[in-house]
């Protein structure tokens, strides 16, 4: 599995197009250094006064900012190698911008809101120069047309910065216009190079003349190279300037500085596979856990301390690499192995793979981590299938508790899944076709179908929010089926929509809570493991949830899963045809896209108002804004709002859509 027997294609910065053109001028770095002398003029004029405290977060954050844009950038001037690492300070100075608004809410000088105007201004024109660059290098011979597609996504939100009337939505439009293509310098991918099938069977080193083929596809670098390049010289020295930079999160960096020096020797033993012995496939999957770890610490260290967008972009290039090397690359890869095509296994590696490039290279750079730090477990059940020999220490079994149990201590199915359904039929004989009988199927002569069957359900879901409770009700006969409590640090139910299933999804004022309560005792799961199902039910038959009949809070078997998305206060639910979930949060004027089979967050879209009501009709949500006044249009398709007007009323609340 190690040593590739082929070679795609990971770039680093400037390899393949050559050295990355100088910035024209530095915006920005002047910017702060002017906001930072203002700011201390006004805590000086301030004297003390309740405002300043903020003043004094605003000058700090900006303080950082400046530190890590000079570590990154030499001083700001040149693009040589440095530009992917913007993202980390234009954050911190947002977080900057944000104290100052704080400020004037405080009493604070109404003036600072040119200055934030004007630092949102600088940044959108630092930005600006970096796609216009991009832009060049996009349409040059040998570029992927996914770059391209990335600057034109980019731009759009620049125009977007631009239109902007508040220096903090300025500037955070213009920041993520930034990571939308902050990883496309320092890696690609191009599936289009994958190994010929009868390639991937040949024995042995490359020959030369095999070599020398390859090399035509371009100036193409060794993939576990460029891997162990990226590990090393790029995320371990950016987190190093981090903990030197940001002493507030030295400690949770430290651990992942710790966890990069550890996994050290493996990546620089893959580095050199060419020189000697590498990595056999048992070590080679300890190594790939242990990135996998990195980036798992790392998603618990964003947004708090520090922005690692960038850092998260590209250790996710490189974990993907390393999977591509073991399905596709090595002397081993798995589409050597007889039946492969077959073993569900397999097909969720590959199309998780799949996906999870298509989401690293459109900017969905979360979705993509997400996919491959709940796939451990594909990964070790892979190796323990196809390479392991428990008869060797080299190639020993690798424990699989610690990758392959859920949350609620079951262990995953066969694809590797802890949520979703994994059957597989498969006929061995002609005998056991015809004796086949399997549920949900009909068997006929050379043919199977599946089996159809309609069902009803005959219930309503009242949100009760006084009570912090949920009311299900049989409407044949209006009796009370159940009760559910909100989960703890969820208040004030209010808003409820059905999805496909019949399920209800609630969503909470208090906390930012998203909760899905199963509606079939079916769907539960005995968390417990005592061999029933806890929750709910009317018991005594009188049409009334009352006393022992409603469990306490965390007790009920039949809450499905709760979700913080970010923000506080939804305000508004609605189900797509996909039977995803879509939750409009009030605070931050946001919609998020949540999977409805767990409840994390899939994308989030900007409301333009404070969401009160939703309703989807096709492809198209529709939420009525009561904080603004405006009527919002989102595709939920493409996760972008196609449209906003004013509506020449206040204070709207629901919205339907008629047949």
């Amino acid at each position: 599995m190690w040593k590739p027997r082929y070679f795609g294609t990971l770039i680093l910065t400037g390899t393949l197009l050559g050295a990355p053109t100088a910035l024209a001028e530095d915006f920005f770095r002047p910017a702060l250094s002017e906001t930072i002398d203002l700011l201390e003029a006004e805590i000086e004029d301030g004297d003390g006064e309740r405002y300043t405290d903020e003043l004094e977060n605003a000058k700090l954050h900006l303080e950082v900012a400046g530190d890590y844009w000079d570590q990154r950038t030499g001083g700001g001037g040149s693009f040589n190698n440095r530009q992917i690492h913007w993202g980390v300070s234009l954050r911190r100075a947002i977080r900057g911008i944000e104290s100052m608004r704080r400020s004037r809410s405080r009493g604070g000088p109404g003036s600072l809101a040119a200055v934030e105007r004007d630092l949102g201004t600088q940044i959108i024109a630092e930005v600006d120069q970096y796609l216009d660059i991009l832009n060049d290098r996009s349409a040059e011979p040998g570029a992927p047309d996914y770059w391209r597609d990335d600057v034109a996504a980019a731009e759009v939100l620049l125009q977007a910065a631009r239109a902007e009337a508040r220096g903090e939505a300025k500037a955070e439009k213009a920041a993520d216009a930034f990571d939308r293509v902050a990883s496309m310098w320092e890696s690609q991918y191009e599936a289009a190079y994958r190994t010929q099938q009868q390639l991937v069977n040949m024995q042995g080193e490359p020959t030369a003349a095999e070599r020398d083929a390859n090399a035509d596809l371009g100036s193409v670098v060794n993939t576990i190279v460029a891997l162990a390049n990226v590990i090393q010289l790029g995320v371990k020295q950016e987190i190093d300037l981090a903990r030197r930079t940001n002493m507030a999160g030295r400690q949770q960096l430290d651990s992942v500085y710790t966890k990069i020096i550890q996994i050290g020797d493996c990546m620089e033993t893959m580095s050199r596979h060419f020189l000697g012995r590498g990595l056999n496939d048992r070590e080679f999957t300890l190594c790939y856990l242990a990135v996998v770890d990195v980036v798992d610490q790392l998603r618990q260290v964003q947004g708090a301390l520090v922005d690692t967008h960038t850092w998260l972009a590209l250790t996710g290039h490189a974990v993907y690499a390393m999977l591509s090397v073991s399905i596709w690359y090595s002397t081993n890869a798995l589409v050597t192995f007889e039946d492969h095509e077959i073993d569900p296994l397999f097909l969720t590696a590959a199309d998780e793979y799949d996906e999870g490039l298509t989401e690293l290279r459109g900017g969905d750079v979360d979705e993509a981590l997400d996919r491959f730090i709940g796939n451990r477990c594909v990964v070790v059940r892979l190796y323990n299938q196809y390479w392991a020999d428990p008869a060797t220490e080299e190639l020993a079994v690798i424990n699989e508790a610690p990758y392959c149990t859920c949350d609620d201590g079951t262990t995953v199915n066969a694809c590797g899944k802890c949520s979703e359904a994994c059957d597989q039929v498969r006929w061995e004989t002609e005998a056991d076709w015809n004796e086949a009988s399997h549920d949900g199927t009909e068997v006929s002569g050379d043919e199977v179908t599946l089996g159809q069957s309609s069902w009803e359900l005959p219930f309503l879901w009242a949100a009760n929010s006084g009570e912090n409770t949920v009311s299900k009700i049989n409407t044949d006969d209006g009796k009370e089926m159940g009760r559910y409590r909100m989960p703890s640090g969820c208040s004030s139910p209010s808003r409820t929509a059905v999805d496909v299933d019949g399920n209800v999804i609630v969503g909470a004022r208090g906390g930012g809570c998203v909760v899905k309560i199963a509606v079939n005792e079916g769907d539960c799961t005995d968390r417990n493991s005592n061999g029933r199902i806890d929750t709910s039910r009317d018991v005594d038959n009188n049409g009334r949830i009352t006393g022992g009949e409603m469990l306490a809070t965390g007790r009920d078997e039949c809450i499905m899963w709760t979700s913080r998305p970010g923000g506080s206060c939804a305000r508004s639910v609605a189900i797509d045809a996909s039977n995803n979930v879509w939750a409009g949060m009030w605070s931050r004027q946001q919609y998020h896209k949540l999977a409805p089979e767990d409840g994390r967050r899939l994308a989030t879209v900007s409301a333009g108002g404070n969401p009160y009501g939703a309703v989807i009709d096709g492809n198209i949500l529709w939420s009525s804004n009561r904080g603004g006044g405006t009527l919002a249009r989102i595709n939920v398709d493409t996760n972008q709002r196609t449209g906003l007007w004013r509506i020449p009323c206040s204070n709207m609340y629901g919205i339907s859509v008629d047949p």
